[in-house]
């Protein structure tokens, strides 16, 4: 039997975060220390999405000029310079930026007309940008799939923000780059113990949805119609119970540590170091 759906439902939905010129370019001002290995995996990453027209909600990090960092260096992704723009290959072609203003009034149903929407973030956490937090409070996906920078901060603090509003999580582990690998794999202890889930871009890119989902660039209705039909496209859960027995918790371990970062192919010539920020 069918799925029916409601207007603004997804199968899943992106959520991509900080992929920034000063984030993802090792000559950025601020570059993860994996930004060689991760930026071809992001562009993997977001050729799954413009293949199956996946809705995908992005964040720009955005810092006044006039702000000061905390040690004295240089600010990133100041607003207006050139390092704060996206890496052209993470902006889609029907996509919208939602700017910050005094007002809570997100239409539910912009990821019918856009694929792609930007919120600006002022600090680590997404969720504080009042406009980005109603709106992913409000909308209704099977699957949540989280990648950017960074895994151990903006990633991980977002992550468990959605969990704890019931959505069902899942982080693209290699498409997320990292200042600190420590920070970043107690990160993902924390999201897995909490119940999320964990992937990687062969297992997402894997992933053939059953209906492409087009847009017109006014709206996604084609006569008349307003149903969506699909299925659930989510890897089997992964989160770690309350209470586990010994063999579990081994393949806990095991399952974190291949996730971790560093593990395998993670590199570290960047020139970023783990107390930058």
């Amino acid at each position: 039997m069918a799925i029916t759906r409601c207007e603004n439902s997804h199968d899943c939905i992106a959520i991509d975060l900080n992929t920034q010129h000063d984030f993802c370019h090792p000559e950025g001002i601020c570059p993860v220390i994996n930004a060689r290995t991760v930026y071809p995996l992001l562009q993997r990453v977001v050729s799954w999405l413009r293949t199956y027209d996946i809705p995908v909600v992005s964040s720009i990090d955005s810092r006044r000029p006039h702000e000061i960092h905390e040690q004295g260096r240089t600010r990133y992704s100041v607003d207006g310079s050139s390092g704060q723009e996206k890496v052209d290959f993470t902006l889609m072609p029907l996509h919208q930026l939602i700017e910050i203003d005094n007002t809570l009034t997100v239409q539910p149903n912009l990821l019918h007309q856009y694929q792609q929407l930007i919120f600006r973030k002022r600090t680590d956490d997404l969720l504080c940008n009042a406009k980005a937090d109603r709106f992913l409070t409000q909308i209704k996906t099977d699957r949540v799939y989280i990648f950017g920078n960074t895994l151990e901060r903006s990633v991980k603090v977002l992550a468990l923000g959605l969990l704890a509003r019931h959505k069902k999580v899942s982080i693209v582990t290699d498409a997320c780059g990292v200042w600190n690998e420590n920070e970043a794999q107690w990160a993902i202890r924390q999201f897995v113990t909490k119940g999320g889930d964990l992937t990687t871009v062969d297992e997402l890119t894997a992933i053939i949805p059953t209906q492409k989902y087009r847009r017109n660039g006014k709206s996604i209705l084609r006569n008349g119609d307003n149903k969506r039909n699909g299925t659930h496209v989510h890897s089997p859960d992964k989160g770690l119970p309350v209470s586990i027995s010994h063999d579990e918790s081994a393949k806990f371990e095991s399952e974190v540590a291949r996730h971790a970062p560093g593990h395998q192919s993670d590199t570290g010539d960047s020139r970023a170091s783990s107390n930058q920020l």
